[in-house]
């Protein structure tokens, strides 16, 4: 064997050896890059599905607080005490409690959403 020969011959193990570094540093940083991308989105589906619970708890707390205020009353509500039936006073009643509703029924949807974005996730709860 002559010096070009062997010079080649450890020219092509040194490139071998180099390809083969190159492919496992990128095999293992796309491995690496995946396990974020799943911690990531697993994060942020729970951060979401927490944040939609808290505010479905606050809403209902809100919704069956017994603190009416006055501004929650319609428009049409008779001031004068002495106007005020049963009927009127149930009437204001529902009024209160269903523009109190409102956002109950958003937050419910927003969490019934985050829920499934979690279940599809994460599989059956």
């Amino acid at each position: 064997m002559s010096t070009t020969e062997i010079i080649t011959a450890i020219m092509n193990i040194v490139l071998s050896g180099a390809a083969i570094t190159t492919a496992t540093v990128a095999i293992l940083g796309l491995k690496s890059w995946s396990r974020e991308l799943k911690g990531k989105a697993e994060f942020e589906v729970g951060r979401a599905l927490i944040l939609a619970t808290y505010k479905l708890r606050d809403e209902l707390k809100y919704a069956r607080s017994p603190w009416i205020c006055g501004y929650e009353f319609p428009e049409d509500y008779p001031r004068n005490s002495d106007e005020i039936t049963a009927e009127i006073e149930a009437n204001a009643h529902a009024h209160i409690y269903s523009k109190r509703w409102k956002p109950v029924a958003e937050a419910i949807q927003e969490f019934e959403t985050q829920a499934l974005e979690g279940e599809a996730l994460w599989g059956k709860p």
